[in-house]
């Protein structure tokens, strides 16, 4: 089933954010300040994150939320060239709009596929747009042997390099960018509901933006005409990744 519509919980959907930088960077932008949400509408799953985002709030063929939810993977665009990025810097103003793609059932498990569009409000142009895609299930937690962030299609001759976030790491990004999924925060909810390790699981923004990070110093550039990321399996605190 594929929808074009816009989200549910409209003060979630489209929102204005002060953002003041001597260098745009539209990957902190996406990532972290536009997900600093001030809504009228609380609603929480049993999760602790956002009711919205629930595929049984998404689809009329799903008559219950999932106990649990993952970051799966998602392209990331951007849509300037470095010759006029600095006309974006001094703007004041971006405007994120969110809209629902797909929600795909899979037996006892649910993938909901959605864009997110960051625009300059003075000119009204698309500056970012990144699909994400998050997977919901009600099995508990098992662990996979593998890597736990791939960029797909991508090749570059510099080394790779280890990630590792401790729980002040996890709490302060969970704080900055207003999340307030479980998983992140709290340690006995992750070992008692979902059958994690007694320890917090790291965002999928913040290994995305450290990753990106470090591709802009190997390869000196800052923006990318296109990210495709995977998360293949959940990073905790003090685990390399």
């Amino acid at each position: 089933m594929t929808i074009q519509r816009q989200i549910g919980c409209l003060p979630l959907n489209k929102f204005t954010s002060n953002y003041q930088c001597s260098k745009l960077n539209l990957y902190n932008l996406n990532f972290i300040v536009l997900n600093k949400v001030q809504c009228e509408n609380h609603n929480m799953s049993n999760d602790g994150y956002f009711a919205y985002l629930q595929p049984n709030n998404l689809s009329c063929n799903i008559s219950s939320e999932y106990k649990r939810r993952l970051w799966l993977g998602g392209t990331v665009e951007t849509f300037f060239s470095p010759s006029n990025v600095n006309q974006y810097v001094n703007m004041h103003s971006f405007t994120l709009t969110e809209t629902l793609s797909n929600v795909k059932k899979l037996k006892q498990d649910c993938i909901v596929t959605y864009k997110r569009e960051i625009t300059a409000n003075t000119c009204k142009n698309i500056l970012l747009r990144e699909t994400r895609q998050l997977f919901y299930t009600n099995e508990l937690f098992h662990q996979r042997a593998g890597n736990k962030l791939d960029f797909i299609s991508f090749t570059h001759d510099k080394n790779s390099k280890v990630f590792c976030f401790n729980e002040e790491n996890i709490i302060e990004f969970s704080n900055i960018t207003a999340n307030p999924h479980f998983i992140h925060l709290d340690k006995k909810y992750n070992k008692n509901i979902e059958g994690y390790p007694e320890v917090l699981v790291v965002q999928g923004p913040n290994m995305i933006t450290e990753s990106i990070k470090y591709l802009q110093e190997a390869l000196n550039q800052f923006h990318f005409a296109k990210i495709n990321y995977r998360i293949k399996q959940n990073l905790f605190e003090n685990e390399a990744g």
